[in-house]
C-alpha cells in the first residue's frame, strides 16, 4: 500500500504517536523492501546464466517487475521525506503519468534493449531498458524515465517530471 503524507498524518493522529516517528518508520519499511527486492534482482541475475531461453523470459519478467516496485517504493520514500519542498500544486497526478510516458529511447541511447549504464562509465551496454524502466546487470542501478533525469541532469523529482512535459 503507498503511503501519502496525509495518510501518514492522519495514522499518526489516530495513534497519537509524532508525524516524525510515523515517517521515520516508513522509510525504514520502505528502505528495507526497497533492499530486499535489490536482493532478488541480483538473484535472479545469477539465476539467467544457464537458463533455458523460456525461463530466461520469465526471470527478466522477474526483474523488471522487482525494478518497478523498487521505483514505487522509491518515489514513496522521496514524497514522504521532502514533503515540504513538494508544495501542491507544483505537479500533478497526470504530469507524473505523463513523464513516466516519455521515451527512454529520447534520453540515452539504446539498441536492442541495452544502453551504457548511466549510474558508472563502461564500455559495453550492460543496462536492460524496457517498457520506460531501466536495469544494470553490472551495478544493480533500476529507474525509470523520470531517475533518469535526475540522476543525468542532477535535478529533483519535481524539476524532473516538469522537464519531461
Amino acid at each position: 500500500m503507498k503511503y501519502t503524507i496525509e495518510t501518514l498524518k492522519s495514522n499518526a493522529i489516530a495513534f497519537g504517536v509524532p508525524l516524525e516517528w510515523a515517517i521515520e518508520r516508513r522509510t525504514s519499511y520502505l528502505n528495507s523492501e526497497i533492499k530486499y527486492y535489490k536482493e532478488h534482482q541480483k538473484y535472479m541475475v545469477y539465476m539467467l546464466s544457464g537458463s533455458s531461453f523460456t525461463t530466461k523470459e520469465f526471470i527478466m519478467q522477474s526483474i523488471g517487475d522487482s525494478a518497478k516496485t523498487i521505483q514505487g517504493y522509491k518515489r514513496e520514500l522521496y514524497t514522504i521525506t521532502h514533503h515540504e519542498d513538494i508544495k501542491k500544486g507544483d505537479i500533478t497526478g497526470d504530469m507524473i503519468a505523463h513523464a513516466k510516458d516519455y521515451p527512454i529511447e529520447n534520453l540515452i541511447e539504446v539498441k536492442r534493449n541495452m544502453a551504457k549504464c548511466i549510474n558508472h562509465s563502461e564500455s559495453h551496454p550492460s543496462m536492460n531498458c524496457k517498457n520506460n524502466f531501466a536495469y544494470c546487470h553490472a551495478c544493480g542501478w533500476t529507474g525509470d524515465v523520470i531517475d533518469i533525469v535526475m540522476k543525468t541532469e542532477n535535478l529533483s523529482f519535481v524539476e524532473a517530471v516538469k522537464k519531461l512535459q
